[in-house]
């Protein structure tokens, strides 16, 4: 590569010559050799030289500018190529299917600490990294994993991905326990995955999630800016439930087609050729709404510490978007979130096992209406507010449920890393 200097500027080429990419490689882990795949230096280097390309002149004062950009080329470097200090990748079978899911583990400073699981949400999975970046020593190993259809875990069709969701984060709980050597997990879930927790509980009679719920008795369990079910009833909600409706009649028909092409011969007026494009095409467009969304999200800059975060998650939604196998897990989940009805008896479970149960809402979230959360309050015999009060705290009788309610938008556990993780300590 050749660098030339003309006056005060340096120019870098316009392209890199690439060495191939591998597209089922995630960008989560092309720092690692994984399975035999060597690591891929060329694509992190042709992102850096596109940073560099992007920014501003450097001031007169060339010295300390160049000590500036190196330090926060470095952050990116340790943040974006190697996933954080510290950080080691994995793999477990799935017990609901057998597919890989790929999971990553950074080792805290106190041996036999409890450790903490964490999971993020339907578009954007990485939704604790803000506070794994903020948290550079943590006295707890911390594990984090990624749902079927986000790379780098592949995918593998099902029709009920929320129940194999359910019981991939239970395997990751008891996972943790035994690698951490820990009689029980603490568990940080944001937005969808709080309706996988949600639907672990109700899998109780299933030996996996029967074993998680022995690792979170007595365990702490923080849901931010999550939703529940069997909230129908209240009007602010009214259009959710068209949405799902609407998306009910879309799988339905998706199912029904996916039968067609299934079926050896297939009916006689069913086009078997044509059918792989048109699904592809069905799901891209279904998918479509919550691309643009989560787009519109992180397009508003964030602060400056975390901000490179930002930019990585919007990366990773542009090139992950595009992948069947995304596009259909984001369909099939939203299904499963508004068929989700956690009830009294589930409830009851929890606090019969003694869980610790917080529940974060946010009193600025663009995503989830305050119904979603006076339903919870209500199913834990609370009064809710008729509109969020940031800074209150609300406890049932028990003690084994609160509610907490702080200011910010749906992405409070990235936009405010420091508060979530006095949240998890308390």
């Amino acid at each position: 590569m050749k660098v030339s200097r003309v006056g005060a500027r340096t120019h870098l080429p316009a392209e890199i010559p690439d060495s191939g990419d591998r597209p089922g490689l995630s960008s989560a882990v092309r720092g690692f050799t994984v399975a035999g795949q060597p690591r891929n230096s060329t694509a992190f280097l042709r992102r850096i030289v596109a940073r560099f390309r992007a920014a501003a002149p450097p001031p007169r004062n060339r010295l300390v500018q160049y000590i500036k950009n190196a330090k926060l080329y470095w952050g990116y470097f340790m943040n974006d190529y190697f996933e954080g200090d510290g950080w080691s990748m994995g793999k477990f079978s799935s017990p609901a299917d057998g597919l890989e899911i790929c999971y990553k583990r950074r080792q805290g400073g106190h041996m036999g600490s409890i450790p903490l699981v964490c999971a993020g949400g339907l578009a954007v999975q990485e939704t604790a990294e803000s506070i794994f970046f903020v948290e550079t020593r943590p006295e707890r190993d911390e594990y984090f994993y990624w749902m079927r259809g986000h790379r780098p875990t592949g995918w593998k069709p099902a029709l009920s991905v929320g129940d194999c969701d359910a019981l991939d984060l239970a395997h990751m709980i008891n996972l943790a326990a035994q690698t951490s050597y820990a009689p029980r997990v603490d568990v940080l879930l944001h937005s969808y995955a709080t309706v996988v927790f949600q639907r672990m509980i109700q899998l109780h009679s299933n030996g996996e999630a029967a074993a998680a719920l022995q690792r979170l008795r007595g365990a702490k369990v923080v849901l931010c800016n999550g939703l529940t079910g069997d909230a129908s009833r209240d009007p602010e909600l009214e259009d959710f439930y068209k949405s799902a409706a609407q998306l009910e009649q879309f799988l339905s028909w998706l199912n029904w087609q996916d039968g067609y092409a299934a079926a050896s011969p297939p009916p006689p007026d069913f086009d078997a050729r044509a059918w792989p494009a048109r699904r592809a095409q069905a799901l891209a467009s279904a998918s479509k709404y919550a691309v643009d969304m989560t787009a519109e999200h992180l397009s508003a800059h964030w602060p400056e510490k975390i901000d490179h975060i930002r930019l990585r998650l919007a990366r990773r939604l542009r090139e992950d978007c595009a992948l069947p196998g995304w596009q259909e897990g984001i369909v099939r989940r939203s299904h499963a979130v508004s068929k989700l009805c956690f009830g009294d008896a589930d409830v009851k479970r929890v606090k019969d096992n003694g869980v610790k149960l917080t529940w974060v809402a946010s009193a600025n979230d663009q995503l989830l209406k305050w119904a979603f959360a006076r339903t919870v309050m209500a199913r834990f015999d609370m009064t809710p507010p008729p509109a969020p009060q940031p800074g209150a705290v609300f406890r049932d009788a028990t003690g084994s449920f609160e509610m907490r309610i702080v200011s910010g938008d749906h992405y409070f556990p990235l936009k405010r890393p420091a508060e979530a993780l006095r949240i998890i300590a308390e």
